[in-house]
């Protein structure tokens, strides 16, 4: 949601917003309790479903004797208004001080809609580096009936704690990996589109309506773009053995930490516009990650852009190198005409428009939506020869 101000507003007030902590490493979630005893004693647990059984046992065992209370709710999958109301519900019964979500963005995002209004303590717990949900101050919502992107949730805090395990990451499927660089590839393209249309941040942006950027969070963002193109491929290898190296470490903050803070500072744009597009507009046989449609649309964003073909190459090439799909057919999606004009329909709906610097129509985003997939079937050809 870009937020326009007037020149003067935006250029005068910079603002940064950040995680309490964040802490990563191989083996952290065995260390939880020392974490939650920050912040409480009366805990609710949201799990993701894949790892309900699992944790429940383990956080139980963890807990025992502790002197601490704690309760376990299985995530339903999708985080809607009725879900966040029936998690709210438990944590209200059980008089909770403390709220950590283990699992995706989603369980992650319905963690956060809880917590952050009812002013608790919250622990985001990311057991794959997809998305950078973990760190924020925003959550997305999705409709009732799966037709996809509500609303954008806005609050004036982050998790107090993001709790990162390094060795739970490698073990997560290497597509979960790939999608977080695709999330993170925008960060710093979007930022660069945001500063200059001089539209605001997220940083207090239910009080301010947002803030300027700081030269700390677009030196994240450009730093963010740099570590994916020098060690992204060489964390797709090392998850790909299931092997937790320095590069797949660096990759993990990126995709978490480092691509949060940035969305979150310097604003999204374009690419995301796509990605919230895509979702319950357009028939998909297998549905796309978020970060696989957020690098779709940040080579539609490029073209758009104008930006040199040596620039749109070196991000084509590092998508296809890490398995990212970056065409209508690699999204399971029919490439007709009326798929791409519900799609450039759609993509006006977050309001990401006005993120970047010029003025823009839909014919605008149906030919680059057209040339994305030409340019990206050339990469592929030549790869062939």
């Amino acid at each position: 949601m870009a937020v326009k101000h007037e020149k003067m507003f935006v250029d005068r007030i910079r603002g940064l917003s950040a995680p309490g902590h964040y802490i990563q490493g191989p083996g952290v979630l065995d260390q939880l309790i020392d974490f939650t005893e920050f912040l409480g004693d009366r805990i609710v647990f949201v799990l993701d479903t894949f790892f309900y059984k699992e944790y429940t046992e383990k956080l139980t065992k963890m807990y025992e004797g502790s002197g601490n209370e704690v309760t376990f709710t299985e995530f339903e999958g999708e985080n809607t208004e009725s879900e966040i109301a029936r998690v709210a519900k438990i944590v209200t019964d059980f008089k909770a001080n403390v709220i950590v979500g283990i699992g995706g963005g989603k369980t992650l995002d319905c963690s956060r809609c809880v917590g952050l209004p009812m002013g608790i303590g919250l622990i985001t717990c990311p057991t794959a580096a997809s998305t950078d949900a973990p760190t924020s101050s925003s959550a997305i919502v999705y409709k009732e009936n799966g037709e996809g992107y509500l609303r954008n949730a806005l609050f004036d805090k982050n998790p107090h704690i993001v709790l990162v395990d390094s060795a739970v990451i490698a073990k997560a499927p290497v597509r979960f990996l790939a999608s977080g660089m695709g999330d993170a590839l925008a960060t710093w393209l979007e930022c660069r589109a945001n500063e200059a249309a001089a539209t605001a941040n997220y940083v207090y942006v239910t009080k301010l309506g947002g803030t300027r950027r700081t030269q700390a969070s677009m030196a994240v963002a450009k730093a963010s773009y740099e570590l994916l193109m020098a060690k992204g491929r060489m964390a797709m290898s090392a998850a790909r053995a299931g092997l937790v190296t320095p590069a797949l470490e660096d990759i993990i903050e990126v995709n978490t930490l480092m691509s949060g803070m940035g969305f979150e500072n310097t604003g999204c744009a374009f690419a995301h516009s796509i990605s919230h597009a895509i979702y319950g507009k357009v028939e998909t046989k297998v549905e796309p990650m978020h970060g696989e449609k957020v690098a779709y649309g940040c080579v539609i964003q490029l073209i758009m852009e104008n930006k040199p073909v040596e620039e749109i190459d070196e991000l084509i090439e590092f998508c296809l190198d890490v398995g990212l799909p970056i065409t209508l057919k690699d999204l399971t999606i029919d490439p007709t005409d009326d798929n791409i004009a519900k799609i450039a329909e759609a993509s006006k709906e977050p309001g990401l428009w006005d993120s970047e610097p010029f003025y823009i129509t839909l014919d605008m985003v149906i030919d680059a939506i057209k040339m994305a997939d030409i340019m990206v079937e050339e990469h592929k050809a030549r790869r062939c020869k």
